[in-house]
């Protein structure tokens, strides 16, 4: 009984080493994005997707996404054309949007 429990255990090892590997995939060439952002830990994150995945019944996915639109034009010319654009870009994206100024200084409280 002992060296079957001996094997068993061999096994379960085994399965789970191969198991992490294939998730982890050590051989993979890390991601440029995840270099710049994450320093020396993006080595160890080889493979690896970050992110929350919720599945039983209902499904959520959360993502972090950056966009960044440069406009320029004249507010003399176009009277009211910076609040329309800002109000069709939060509606079209439904998400928010933070304009800056010239000096990299935002328009609005984000």
């Amino acid at each position: 009984m002992s060296l079957f429990r001996e094997r068993y255990f061999l096994l379960v090892l085994v399965v789970a080493l191969l198991s992490v590997a294939s998730v982890w995939r050590p051989w993979a060439e890390v991601n440029e994005r995840a270099r710049e952002t994450l320093g020396r830990v993006s080595e160890f994150s080889r493979g690896l997707k970050f992110g929350v995945d919720i599945v039983g019944g209902s499904r959520i996915l959360l993502s972090l996404q950056g966009s960044q639109l440069m406009l320029r034009f004249n507010p003399s010319e176009l009277p009211g054309a910076y609040e329309e654009v800002v109000g069709r870009l939060e509606n079209g994206l439904q998400t928010r949007v933070l304009p800056l100024d010239e000096k990299w200084e935002a328009l609005r409280e984000g």
